[in-house]
């Protein structure tokens, strides 16, 4: 389980780069604060999917806790799709 932890972990960190070279290469572009939620949510359930992995945290005693910033992390990714065609 811990090497499939890790490569999950890896293919966040990648896909989270990939966001952030787009964010660096566009700063002004129409969605930018998609692609930040986006690499933000990607890092989160990446670091909270190794730790369970790993065996260092107990999902079922701290599940709850771990879990509440991801959903808002990932109602804002939600919404902001919403609201970058409304200023569009």
């Amino acid at each position: 389980m811990t090497w499939l932890s890790w490569l999950v972990f890896l293919a966040a960190l990648f896909a989270a780069g990939t966001n952030g070279f787009y964010l660096v290469r566009k700063p002004n572009g129409v969605k930018w604060y998609l692609r930040l939620f986006n690499a933000l949510a990607v890092i989160y359930f990446g670091v909270l999917y190794l730790l369970i992995g790993l065996e260092s945290v107990d999902p079922l005693l701290h599940g709850p806790v771990l879990i509440r910033p991801g959903i808002l992390i990932l109602l804002l990714l939600l919404a902001a799709e919403p609201i970058a065609d409304y200023r569009r």
